[in-house]
């Protein structure tokens, strides 16, 4: 029997890269909010006005996203799909809504957007820290 550590959060704060550049982007392997552009931002999040919307972004070019849709908990996504990825690199923020990353430096990692409010979301997350290992929750 074998299982990897898998890092995990609840309740992060992400802003609205528009408005607050400083705090709207996430990077998974530090567990920690970074500018947009940072060389090591994971995703970051903000507000679309031609599609009215908020959505999450790559920013590092490797790196991929999905939208893996409604979920009740964190843990109902255990593994990262193969196909399914966003050729835009961008994802709708939906509350309810999980979603899977495959970071540019070959790691997994997921999260659940629980709240969207007025220039920001709050989203819990997992990040897998053996590179190339598609499992995304801990076996109990």
């Amino acid at each position: 029997v074998f299982d990897t550590p898998r890092p995990e959060e609840y309740d992060v704060q992400v802003r609205d890269f528009r408005v607050i550049p400083d705090e709207e982007g996430w990077e998974f392997s530090s567990y920690a909010i970074v500018r947009y552009n940072a060389a090591n931002c994971d995703v970051y999040f903000g507000y679309d006005p031609n599609a009215a919307s908020y959505f999450f972004h790559i920013y590092r070019s490797g790196g991929l996203i999905q939208d893996f849709g409604y979920t009740g908990s964190l843990d109902e996504v255990s593994y990262a799909p193969e196909d399914g990825w966003s050729p835009a690199g961008m994802v709708e923020a939906i509350e309810g809504h999980t979603y899977i990353v495959w970071t540019w430096d070959n790691h997994f990692a997921k999260f659940r957007v629980t709240v969207i409010g007025s220039g920001y979301a709050l989203f819990d997350w997992a990040y897998q820290i053996d590179p190339g290992n598609p499992e995304l929750i801990i076996k109990r």
